[in-house]
């Protein structure tokens, strides 16, 4: 079998990178053979943001011009990644789409946000409108990134997703908006970060940095109570921190990472004592990784946000949100009560994936 993903994957984003990675690598580990499917022409799109203050305004501004510089010169390690673990398809135009229905026997849609139509620049694509056969779609780990379509739009989701015969739903308020748009059973899935086991990700990361205790602060926008935290557990605990990729906002003493690439932020991640983050992928390698973290869910980024609670909420681990009352920095977490669930869901998401491959009945 031959299956072919079509997910975001040449953003130098870390969660972005890793995430399509995990896909690839679970289907071919279940026995097939697997492509990420690259379009030529492939746009994405930045959602509106809310209304902020002069103020905060200027401080986007600055942050994000440093954030652009950093990204460039992050480009070459991104691109080395993707060389080295991507199994790329030959570059596709978007008018020869129907080609492809030939040379797959299986569409896999996901995983990120591809039926955001606020991101998605070709929304159809990842929609699978394309597709002549419904057993060849699916979804795994699929979002909308939101949890309510406009009015003129409903039909038009309506009538791609009625169509797969798979349905894997990243979050339960996406799985639900799916069940009501359908008609039909969606299932929530983990993200395909979490289906590879630890041994698998031991095998691609790339050592960096030294041997020396620490505590990775992993900032995916500007957060002055995430840094507080972090300088606070850097004091209580007399760890140095290290900033991937940096710290934006007011400098602090530590170790800074603007540049490295996808494997050696697993191995950081891997070899951090602790971890302080306001990312969904942050946070859910922390678990995987049984690291002590603590988190921060983003009040300006809703579905994000909403990403982190479930799995605060799924494994019990709601006092590691920050802002949320005092922080008990000497109350390590008891990972003998999370591996069991963790595990429970890895596995039924497994069996999700197993199941479209093989086009059984679920």
């Amino acid at each position: 079998m031959k299956v072919g993903i079509l997910t975001f994957h040449a953003a130098n984003n870390y969660g972005t990178c890793l995430q399509a990675y995990a896909l690839q690598k679970s289907v071919e580990k279940l026995g097939a053979e697997c492509e990420i499917i690259r379009l030529r022409g492939e746009k994405l799109s930045v959602p509106p943001a809310a209304p902020r203050s002069l103020s905060a305004r200027v401080t986007d501004l600055v942050v994000k011009t440093g954030a652009k510089v950093v990204k460039s010169a992050s480009q070459p390690a991104f691109e080395r990644f993707r060389r080295e673990h991507y199994h790329y398809s030959d570059w596709v135009e978007m008018d020869q789409l129907d080609a492809l229905n030939r040379r797959y026997d299986l569409f896999l849609s996901g995983s990120d946000q591809v039926w955001n139509y606020n991101i998605a620049g070709n929304l159809d694509v990842y929609l699978q409108t394309f597709v002549t056969d419904a057993r060849k779609k699916s979804s795994y780990a699929a979002s909308f990134g939101l949890s309510k379509l406009p009015a003129d739009l409903e039909q038009r989701y309506a009538q791609a997703l009625g169509s797969f015969f798979y349905l894997g739903i990243r979050e339960p308020e996406g799985a639900r908006l799916a069940e009501e748009l359908t008609g039909r059973r969606a299932q929530v899935v983990v993200d395909p970060t979490q289906l590879l086991d630890r041994e698998d990700w031991e095998r691609v990361m790339q050592p960096v940095g030294s041997d020396k205790p620490y505590i990775m602060v992993y900032q995916l926008g500007f957060s002055k109570t995430l840094l507080q935290c972090a300088k606070k557990l850097s004091r209580d605990t007399g760890l140095r921190l290290v900033f991937v990729p940096f710290p934006e906002g007011t400098p602090l003493k530590g170790r800074y990472y603007p540049t490295i690439s996808p494997a050696q932020w697993v191995y950081l991640m891997w070899h951090a004592r602790y971890v302080v983050t306001n990312s969904f992928h942050g946070t859910a390698f922390s678990i995987g990784f049984q690291k002590d973290f603590y988190t921060e869910i983003s009040l300006n980024l809703s579905a994000l946000g909403s990403r982190i609670t479930n799995l605060l909420d799924r494994y019990h681990l709601q006092d590691r949100r920050i802002g949320e009352g005092q922080l008990a920095f000497d109350c390590p977490i008891d990972y003998r009560l999370v591996e069991p669930l963790y595990q429970e869901d890895r596995q039924a998401s497994l069996e999700f994936l197993r199941s479209a491959l093989e086009g059984e009945a679920i």
